[in-house]
């Protein structure tokens, strides 16, 4: 998912983009189970690492 935003507040964050984006963009994370049905959608800010953001979203689950 992509979206622009042309300044930064405590969500929309300039970060890590595989796209190489220079934009303030946030990060959703979904939680499916094996068939991929959704089970919980959170959202992180931009400049959050994807790699620290699994162990926050299976304690809330």
């Amino acid at each position: 998912m992509h979206f622009e935003a042309e300044d930064e507040d405590e969500l929309r964050k300039v970060g890590m983009s595989k796209e190489r984006r220079v934009d303030p963009q946030v990060q959703v994370g979904f939680l499916v189970d094996p068939t991929g049905f959704p089970l919980e959608v959170h959202l992180f800010e931009g400049n959050k690492a994807e790699t620290t953001m699994p162990v926050p979203v299976l304690e809330m689950f």
